[in-house]
């Protein structure tokens, strides 16, 4: 059931999301546009075949529409969590397909550059998070960048970066925290 409510121009994601769990179809167009150059380049990067994105990319926005009810803005932002439940389906896809992730050798300091280049001009909710993990500690910035970008898991974080597991696990919590805090959540 579509709401009678018009978003204004000022509408942040959270605002859109939240009219999007009330079943404004406008609101849910509007989040769309907003955040797919963010959140399609995550299927990308994670399936590396265009056609598996295209189809991941459309199953996370599905499930976005079917589950915008649970967002909480209190737990963090709007585009975060469409990055969880994005990843999650890229997961799956992978789980099910068997495709293997993007390889250690593959992930470079010149794709981390472009994740992070790229969510400077995906949106202001963009602009925001670069800012903030550029103000994290490298290292922590280069675990959730390979992380949340490219899909790697801790042990292969903990591979590619050369520590114990639970290092790289703790740079992944540490630097999430770290990142809600400077974000405002």
């Amino acid at each position: 059931m579509d709401t009678a409510r018009r978003a204004g121009p000022s509408e942040t994601n959270e605002d859109l999301l939240v009219a999007v769990a009330g079943g404004n179809r406008e609101s849910f167009r509007r989040l769309y546009d907003a955040t797919s150059p963010a959140l399609f380049p995550i299927c990308l990067r994670m399936l590396r075949d265009r056609e598996s994105a295209k189809e991941v990319f459309q199953d996370a926005f599905f499930r976005i529409w079917q589950k915008a009810y649970l967002y909480d803005p209190a737990k963090g932002s709007a585009l975060a969590w469409m990055v969880t439940i994005t990843r999650r389906c890229g997961l799956d896809r992978l789980a099910t397909s068997r495709s293997d992730m993007v390889s250690l050798e593959e992930i470079d300091e010149s794709l981390i550059a472009e994740a992070s280049a790229r969510l400077g001009r995906a949106s202001v909710e963009g602009v925001g998070l670069k800012r903030c993990l550029e103000q994290l500690d490298g290292k922590h910035s280069r675990a959730i960048l390979m992380a949340y970008f490219y899909g790697l898991t801790h042990e292969e974080l903990a591979a590619k970066l050369g520590v114990p597991l639970g290092t790289a696990k703790s740079w992944v919590t540490r630097g999430l925290a770290r990142l809600q805090e400077c974000m405002g959540g």
